[in-house]
């Protein structure tokens, strides 16, 4: 019964077909601050993504919702990391919640996009 099970588990498993290293279009990507406040300085908006960084073309810049990113550098997982200009980002949002995309090329000049959805607050300072 359990070479049964095991041949089973193997003849499914070998029909799924194996993900391709050109398949970046849906990665996975976290921001931070993950709330956004309107009205305050939070400093550079960090976009950290599931893509290492020696697969992103390092002549095209990654953007965010359209802005251009003002570095980009590697983490300690080798992994992209991005950073943007706070005002640039948030002068396209409102209160709420908002998705932030990413959006860049590999060196083999395939796009990739990430999205995650940041909380926004309109912010007056302290009374």
């Amino acid at each position: 019964m359990r070479v049964l099970t095991i041949v089973a588990l193997a003849l499914t498993l070998a029909a799924i077909p194996p993900a391709s290293a050109d398949d970046t279009s849906g990665i996975v990507v976290q921001v931070s601050p993950h709330t956004l406040l309107l009205g305050a300085t939070q400093g550079l908006i960090t976009v950290h993504a599931d893509i290492a960084f020696t697969d992103v073309d390092p002549e095209v810049n990654p953007t965010l919702n359209g802005v251009e990113a003002q570095s980009t550098f590697a983490d300690d997982c080798g992994n992209l990391v991005a950073k943007f200009p706070e005002d640039d980002v948030k002068i396209q949002l409102t209160a709420g919640t908002a998705d932030l995309e990413l959006v860049g090329v590999t060196t083999e000049g395939v796009a990739f996009s990430g999205t995650d959805t940041v909380n926004v607050h309109d912010y007056q300072g302290r009374r």
